[in-house]
């Protein structure tokens, strides 16, 4: 999952197979109720993760399009929507042995490079 943090990311077949598997080990760790055990891995999402996850967790569906949310429950259904929209877009793309082309969505929360080289 390390190509999430990459501005631009181009997932080859093997790319696209560890991203599956990385993203079926993360909902596995949601579904069982261990994600706050490991939000070390999440500071970044910190703020908007916390008990209500697992509820959010299952409002999100796969979309084509992700609306932002500043605050409250609704950032982590955005959150939510992003990983499982990702999971079938990979899935989709291995499926069809496309290569994916990953786009970081936001820069302005995540200190993304862009912003640093505009200063």
């Amino acid at each position: 999952m390390e190509f999430t943090t990459e501005e631009i990311a181009c997932l080859q077949k093997e790319d696209l197979l560890a991203g599956n598997v990385g993203l079926s080990q993360l909902f596995q760790i949601i579904e069982a109720q261990r994600l706050l055990d490991r939000l070390d891995m999440f500071e970044v999402c910190s703020n908007i993760l916390d008990q209500e996850y697992l509820a959010a967790f299952h409002q999100a569906k796969f979309v084509s399009r992700i609306e932002p949310y500043d605050s409250g429950f609704r950032v982590a259904v955005s959150f939510f929507i992003f990983l499982k929209s990702l999971n079938a877009i990979i899935m989709e793309a291995y499926q069809t042995n496309k290569s994916l082309l990953y786009v970081m969505f936001a820069f302005k929360d995540l200190g993304g490079r862009f912003e640093a080289q505009a200063d």
